[in-house]
């Protein structure tokens, strides 16, 4: 006589097996995951690099005249939970002034940090460092520091680098005050369609600014082939003010 068949055990048992299964793949799964990390293959996820300051894309800060240097961090970590596995070997370059540290190592399994300090800052000038960090992957961050200039001044500068145009500047340095810009309105026009023109009278020959200190000022102008550009004026207090190249 053949036994009845009981599909209910049936697929208890077959419950059963599939968990063994999928217990048994996982765990080999882990372990190939573990000694692979253990060769020194780093995954992304823990891969952390990163800055107080410096960004991959490169961050732009502008510090105090007669500032000197600045000092800024990189760890490898994003927080408590999440640090780098690897030691992490770094290397640090700058374009201008000096560094206290060309070579470092951020060392893994745990939360680790160093500062980096850039010295010999002069007032005026720009510094780019960069810091590239390795473990099985890399990753540079960037940073440009810029000393604004001691000196109180407002210039001018004057771009006929293309024919059709011409772009007038005013920047300044530690200074602001009030500035006229005069032209010859039979010969160059303002464009309209630039952003600081938008609402310029077009039958006025000049443009009152008030500048701030560390800024910057463009407007376009449209002019004919015989334009002199002599009858171009920028004043700052009835001055004539400087033409020099923006920095």
């Amino acid at each position: 006589m053949m036994k009845k068949f009981n599909l209910k055990k049936f697929l208890i048992i077959l419950c059963i097996v599939l968990a063994i299964i999928i217990t048994i793949s996982t765990s080999a799964y882990a372990l190939y995951i573990r000694s692979n990390s253990f060769s020194g293959v780093v995954s992304s996820d823990e891969y952390y690099f990163e800055s107080n300051l410096l960004t991959e894309s490169g961050s732009t800060y502008e510090l105090n005249s007669g500032t000197t240097k600045v000092s800024f961090e990189v760890y490898n970590y994003l927080d408590e939970l999440r640090f780098s596995d690897e030691d992490i070997a770094v290397s640090v370059t700058t374009s201008k002034g000096n560094v206290d540290k060309t070579t470092l190592t951020l060392t893994g399994g745990s939360k680790d940090k160093e500062v980096i300090t850039l010295s010999n800052l002069e007032d005026g000038q720009s510094y780019t460092v960069s810091v590239t960090g390795e473990a099985g992957f890399k990753k540079t961050l960037e940073a440009t520091f810029v000393v604004r200039s001691s000196d109180k001044k407002i210039y001018k500068y004057i771009d006929t680098s293309n024919p059709a145009y011409i772009l007038i500047s005013v920047w300044s340095t530690n200074q602001s005050g009030d500035v006229v810009i005069s032209f010859d309105g039979a010969n160059i026009v303002p464009d309209k369609t630039w952003p600081s023109l938008i609402d310029f009278n077009i039958e006025s020959t000049s443009i009152n600014l008030s500048v701030e200190k560390y800024s910057s000022y463009v407007y376009r102008f449209f002019v004919k082939s015989s334009t002199d550009l002599s009858k171009i004026s920028v004043k700052y207090n009835g001055n004539e003010v400087e033409e020099k190249t923006p920095s």
